[in-house]
């Protein structure tokens, strides 16, 4: 480190002979830098590029779901609250342990299946002899439709009872006579986020109560206000990247509807889709969008070749044992290249491919090395 601050020291002694309050003039000082930057910091150089970059506009808008991706997860008997395993704003997955719930209700359910059970397979074998019975002519008729009756009934109550079971998240067949579930898991029925939580732990819910709301992911879209004048710009499928201040990278969707009449504030509703499994992403939050909308062959340079200074754009190129700052004029940024319209120092020079932004901080800080 020290070596580097060395070399940069050096380099800017000449520089600083020209600047006004010990800070370099990028866009009027020709020298900046020391070529020996390149090879201290191992920077390439190379020549600017004929790309596509596709031109974007910027709009505004946020996240939207409809009413039917909401789903309100109840309570299926009355049951305290036991144990919340998740915060509100969580993602989930489907099958994910939300919370657990503890009342004897639950344990009555249980019982009340292994004695429907039992009754059943009684029946079924009464039924049995009487078919028997009854062919061999020892059994009156009206027996025989009774015993028919009676299994028939007890195959309906013990359905029932497993159908509790199903509702409460329980396996019939994992349950043990004698041993039964002391409380309750209730399991997210698919993928989303929590979006409300009504109880809290030791609250009582009552059957059919709703405890959780979720948002169903596969439902969630983009709404972008788009100003009247780029109206004509937009398609169905046009890529876009939106972002939010819950997002750390900006993130894919597309184009795949534009409402026909502006709202009474003069913008239009572009309807946006995006991947159903992105983390972060909710009702409500505020994003921004970079709608591509068509591409155009430009010389192009890396982001990492241009540097941002009071509304300018700087790229460094090599000349002689130098590096010298040429302001640039941007179109438009594509995926980590920057669309470049004024090459004042040729198409041909060798520019420095990264690190650009560092080295002219390095450069407009004058006397601090």
């Amino acid at each position: 480190m020290k070596k580097l601050l060395l070399i940069i020291g050096i380099a800017l002694i000449g520089a600083c002979q020209n600047t006004h309050n010990g800070s370099v003039a990028v866009s009027e000082s020709k020298p900046a830098l020391s070529a020996d930057l390149l090879e201290a910091n191992k920077l390439p150089l190379g020549p600017a590029q004929k790309r596509l970059i596709r031109r974007r506009m910027r709009v505004f808008g946020h996240i939207e779901a409809p009413p039917q991706s909401q789903v309100n997860l109840t309570a299926p008997v009355p049951a305290y609250l036991q144990s919340v395993k998740v915060i509100r704003g969580e993602s989930v997955q489907a099958g994910q342990i939300l919370l657990y719930l503890k009342h004897p209700n639950i344990a009555e359910v249980q019982e009340d299946f292994f004695q429907f059970r039992e009754v059943y397979h009684q029946m079924r074998r009464e039924w049995e002899r009487s078919q028997a019975l009854f062919a061999k002519g020892a059994l009156p008729e009206r027996d025989y439709l009774q015993s028919r009756s009676n299994w028939a009934t007890a195959r309906t109550d013990l359905a029932q009872a497993i159908g509790k079971l199903e509702n409460m998240g329980l396996d019939s067949a994992s349950l043990k006579p004698g041993a039964p579930v002391p409380v309750l898991p209730l399991r997210a029925p698919f993928s989303g986020q929590v979006e409300s939580i009504a109880l809290r732990q030791g609250e009582l819910a009552q059957a059919d109560q709703a405890i959780i709301r979720l948002l169903a992911n596969r439902h969630l879209h983009l709404e972008l206000r788009v100003p009247a004048r780029h109206r004509q710009h937009l398609r169905a499928g046009q890529k876009l990247n939106f972002w939010s201040n819950l997002t750390a990278d900006s993130l894919e969707g597309e184009i795949y509807l534009i409402n026909q009449v502006a709202e009474d504030n003069g913008f239009f509703i572009a309807h946006g889709h995006f991947a159903d499994s992105l983390a972060h992403v909710f009702p409500g939050v505020t994003v921004e969008a970079d709608v591509f909308y068509r591409s155009d062959s430009l010389w192009a340079l890396p982001a990492a070749a241009v540097s941002e200074r009071d509304g300018h754009y700087y790229a460094l190129y090599r000349e002689g044992d130098q590096l010298l700052p040429q302001e640039v004029e941007v179109f438009s940024q594509d995926q980590g290249w920057l669309g470049i319209g004024h090459f004042a120092g040729g198409r041909k020079q060798h520019y420095v491919l990264r690190g650009v932004r560092y080295l002219l901080g390095d450069a407009q800080s004058g006397h601090s090395h």
